[in-house]
């Protein structure tokens, strides 16, 4: 299924205390003041699209549901993340789709790897070097690497999260189909509901606490 985002998402406000948060309301009030201009539009897309991730996080993929209550059974329905990620980085991605993405893994909790494409030399690229951008990756070092050298490194990563289905060379299809490693590469996305879903599996457990119709310690919950 492919979404397209006609404006900018609409989300509640947030609960918990975060270092991207931090960030983020220092960039509103920078571009306010009329400062950051170069990277306006991306980093006003940013800023929307890591509050609507953090929002999520908080109201759906940090929580248990079970939608069924079932008398006798529990059937608990929960987010788990991909243990590591790698956001790959194109010439072509825009800031936005590189901030976002790194953001994204970092709220689900994912270990992240930032790999920038060698010779890679883009705007988005630079702005990693300024003191924005490293205020941002908050200790994250990028990695440069030919696309051999991530293709080596495939083997032990369940994701790796690409900005578009162009982007992907053949070689790491292949390499990606070997190993197991999967390949997300659906548009970036301001709507956090939908792109912090990429870096989750879904798990489902099903616990039957009953014997023979008996709910034991648990009747008088039901009373």
């Amino acid at each position: 299924m492919v979404f397209d985002e006609m404006d900018f998402p609409r989300f509640g406000p947030l609960s918990r205390e975060s270092s991207l948060l931090s960030v983020m309301q220092e960039w509103e009030i920078k571009l306010l003041w009329g400062r950051l201009k170069k990277w306006r539009v991306d980093l006003e897309k940013t800023v929307f699209g890591v509050r609507s991730c953090l929002y999520w996080m908080e109201e759906l993929f940090s929580k248990e549901a079970d939608y069924f209550n079932l008398r006798g059974q529990d059937n608990v329905f929960r987010y788990l993340p991909y243990d590591r990620v790698i956001v790959r980085v194109h010439e072509r991605d825009t800031l936005f789709e590189l901030l976002t993405r790194v953001a994204a893994a970092r709220i689900a909790g994912c270990e992240t790897i930032l790999s920038i494409r060698s010779g890679t030399r883009s705007r988005a690229a630079r702005f990693l070097n300024t003191a924005d951008g490293i205020r941002f990756l908050d200790g994250l070092v990028p990695r440069e690497q030919t696309d051999e050298e991530l293709i080596r490194s495939l083997s032990s990563m369940p994701l790796i999260r690409y900005a578009a289905t162009d982007r992907v060379p053949g070689s790491v299809y292949e390499a990606a189909a070997e190993s197991g490693c999967y390949i997300s590469r659906d548009p970036v996305l301001m709507e956090g509901r939908i792109e912090m879903i990429r870096y989750f599996h879904e798990q489902s457990l099903c616990n039957t606490y009953h014997r023979y119709g008996n709910l034991g310690e648990r009747a008088c919950s039901h009373g």
